[in-house]
């Protein structure tokens, strides 16, 4: 992330509500970069602009990869990016343990969690992928978490609802029924909808059946 860019971005911000950040192709970022783009994500949550984040986990990921408690080198600045990034996703018990070893390694007071202001996320969809179609990430626990957001509004754009499994390795159980419940939700909410999951490896398929999913939805194991 430049200086120009990020000043694009602050103009896109003005002149609309609801502004969607991709971070999907970031593979690099280095201290400047961190420190410009932390600053414009904090800009545009004081102005409580709308963000929808496409790709924060996966940047989260590459940002916790470069640092290491007890080490200085590359400053404040991936750790401060990397606490405002765990914030916009809610993710308040991963924000606290990172909080803690950013507090150790630079001699200060960690920063307190406060929750996100009209951020939703978005799943990261590869080139490959039909834009009508939902991306389930290779591991789904703990419950839905930042997918959530993404659901909701994938819902409200398209009238069928066909969730592409074939990254997914593994639900777990919680998750899974979760996911029922948003997912009865919806079919209470509009009947007659269609739901499909495509491509679901025989585990995930084995479960999504013993938990109901056949009478919301229809599941397409994936063909060995």
């Amino acid at each position: 992330h430049s200086a120009p860019q990020l000043e694009r971005l602050r103009q896109q911000a003005d002149a609309s509500p609801v502004l969607r950040l991709e971070f999907s192709r970031v593979t690099a970022v280095d201290a400047e970069g961190c420190t410009l783009l932390l600053a414009a994500l904090r800009q545009l949550q004081a102005g409580q602009r709308e963000l929808i984040l496409v790709g924060a986990p996966a940047l989260a990921a590459l940002l916790r990869g470069g640092i290491a408690v007890g080490r200085r080198d590359d400053g404040e600045a991936p750790w401060l990016l990397l606490l405002e990034l765990l914030q916009l996703q809610n993710s308040e018990k991963e924000f606290e343990h990172t909080a803690m070893d950013y507090c150790v390694t630079f001699e200060v007071s960690p920063p307190s969690f406060v929750a996100p202001h009209k951020v939703a996320m978005a799943p990261t969809q590869h080139l490959s992928a039909s834009p009508d179609r939902f991306m389930l990430p290779p591991v789904i626990e703990h419950q839905l978490g930042a997918l959530l957001p993404g659901i909701r509004q994938y819902a409200e754009q398209y009238p069928a609802l066909v969730f592409d499994c074939s990254r997914l390795t593994r639900i777990d159980y919680p998750s899974a029924i979760q996911l029922h419940g948003v997912l009865q939700a919806l079919a209470d909410a509009e009947p007659g909808r269609k739901i499909a999951f495509r491509d679901v490896n025989h585990l995930a398929t084995a479960l999504l059946r013993l938990l109901g999913y056949a009478s919301l939805a229809r599941i397409y194991p994936h063909k060995y």
